[in-house]
């Protein structure tokens, strides 16, 4: 082997080591820093979903906005999102920010675990906006539905059809009560009382 071969060799392993070493920096220094970003979003998430729980909406927003927006790759922003949304449409009252931030949702997370109830819900409030206070019930109690709640889910259903007869959404509701009525036949006697 010449001294020209043995130096290419040589020259080609060192820049192989040097290049090894940044990987190997970048990796373990981008991990740890990942892990402390990871767990800002959480911490942020933890204090939102604390002042939901007291009521304090807007705070909630404020923390669940700070997620989505700062930390979109970590674990809890698409749910941050989720909750922005479903707090501007079921306990502020406030149709337009829901639709956006449902939108953001669609356009953020397009292949999202909740991305088809999300696009109904955008499309019940794209196509009965008008109905306003119809409107926010039936949502009220379509949201309850998708999280297993169905005693409320039927009473916010039957509430619509009730007080809002007139509006373009009572059918809808009509029929989501007795779908649901069918299924739990002994929840409905309850809720025909009221």
């Amino acid at each position: 082997m010449t001294n020209q071969k043995l130096a290419r060799i040589l020259n080609v392993t060192a820049t192989s080591l040097i290049v090894l070493n940044i990987i190997v920096f970048a990796i373990f220094g981008f991990s740890k820093r990942n892990k402390n970003m990871q767990f800002k979003a959480y911490e942020y998430y933890n204090l939102g979903m604390k002042a939901f729980k007291v009521n304090d909406f807007e705070t909630a927003v404020y923390y669940f906005n700070n997620v989505a927006k700062n930390y979109k790759w970590s674990y809890v922003s698409e749910a941050s999102q989720l909750k922005v949304a479903d707090i501007y449409l079921i306990s502020l009252r406030d149709i337009d920010k829901a639709l956006d931030a449902y939108k953001d949702y669609v356009k953020n997370f397009p292949t999202g675990k909740n991305i088809d109830v999300v696009k109904k819900r955008i499309d019940f409030i794209e196509t009965f906006r008008k109905d306003g206070k119809a409107l926010l019930t039936f949502l009220k109690g379509h949201f309850l539905l998708t999280n297993g709640d169905y005693r409320s889910a039927m009473y916010y259903f039957k509430r619509v059809v009730n007080l809002y007869t007139k509006s373009e959404i009572a059918w809808r509701a009509a029929y989501e009560y007795t779908e649901l009525k069918k299924k739990f036949p002994a929840i409905a006697k309850e809720i025909e009382k009221y």
